[in-house]
């Protein structure tokens, strides 16, 4: 994207980085070895380089919304089957298509974006009612949650407007048989506690590190009491629940996060996985009062 605005733009080194942290934080230079200072970054290498160096390795987090979103890629990634020649088939992924190329029809056909609101009005909708097909963009895993949601929810409306438009002309998108569409709801259900950690932990006005380790406990909780019905969906939600073991596995044993968990006292030592964890905090917290 900046090399689409800006060509010319080149992507500072971590020493230029690293030096422009300490001109921002001047005031800090006095007191840095008496304070704790936590930076998150979105795995970005030069960032994270200059970070280590400025602060420590121990003083900065992960950001915990963008390896939420690597953890959605790589379950969704992972449904789909490998032959020996390498190639890759089936899965989500065909699901996700097939529910892509409906929309992009409908967002490209105005004639079929008609037949879409007239068929809502004869259920009663009104001007400022009608409900739009919406299209997911690569970079954000949310936005193909919301598109399957919002196609799920037009499900029976595409079918008709396809019913009539079919046979007029080539380019109409076959639509979702109904095993497919009940699928997709599974996957769909599977999605939405995920979709609603991330926009618990992308709040700009409240401090999100004593929640973390607690609603990834419960967004998991939740993906686990979830039965689908269909074996793609079914494997997803393993790959989920694997994909969240390894990537937050070592959570609780950040020392800042496992101290911003156990001072709050909604929370205290409730999530902790290992008693070993919980004792070492807790030595962390009275030699700090010490």
């Amino acid at each position: 994207m900046l090399l689409a605005i800006c060509p010319l733009y080149k992507l500072p080194g971590r020493n230029t980085i690293a030096r422009q942290i300490d001109d921002l934080y001047t005031v800090m230079l006095g007191i840095r070895s008496s304070i704790s200072c936590s930076c998150s970054y979105r795995q970005w290498c030069e960032y994270e380089k200059a970070i280590v160096d400025e602060f420590g390795a121990k003083k900065h987090l992960p950001c915990v919304a963008h390896t939420t979103n690597l953890v959605v890629e790589k379950a969704i990634d992972k449904t789909q089957e490998i032959s020996k020649t390498g190639v890759k088939s089936g899965g989500v992924p065909v699901l996700l298509f097939k529910a892509r190329e409906i929309v992009k029809y409908f967002k490209k056909s105005t004639k079929a974006c008609d037949f879409l609101r007239n068929s809502q009005r004869v259920e009663g909708k009104k001007d400022g009612q009608f409900l739009k097909p919406l299209l997911d963009v690569k970079t954000k895993w949310n936005s193909s949650f919301y598109m399957i949601e919002r196609f799920v929810l037009l499900a029976s409306h595409f079918s008709q407007v396809l019913l009539t438009k079919s046979g007029k002309t080539r380019d109409i998108p076959n639509m979702a048989t109904s095993s497919e569409l009940r699928c997709i709801e599974d996957i769909c259900s599977l999605l939405r506690p995920i979709e609603q950690l991330t926009r618990k932990l992308s709040t700009e006005k409240f401090i999100m590190s004593s929640k973390v380790i607690t609603i990834i406990f419960y967004t998991k909780n939740e993906i686990v009491k979830q039965d689908p019905t269909f074996a793609i969906a079914k494997n997803f939600k393993l790959k989920i629940i694997e994909e969240l073991d390894y990537r937050f596995e070592s959570l609780d044993q950040s020392t800042i996060q496992s101290i911003c968990t156990i001072l709050d006292p909604r929370f205290k030592d409730m999530h902790f996985k290992s008693p070993l964890v919980n004792s070492k905090v807790q030595d962390k917290l009275v030699q700090m009062m010490d």
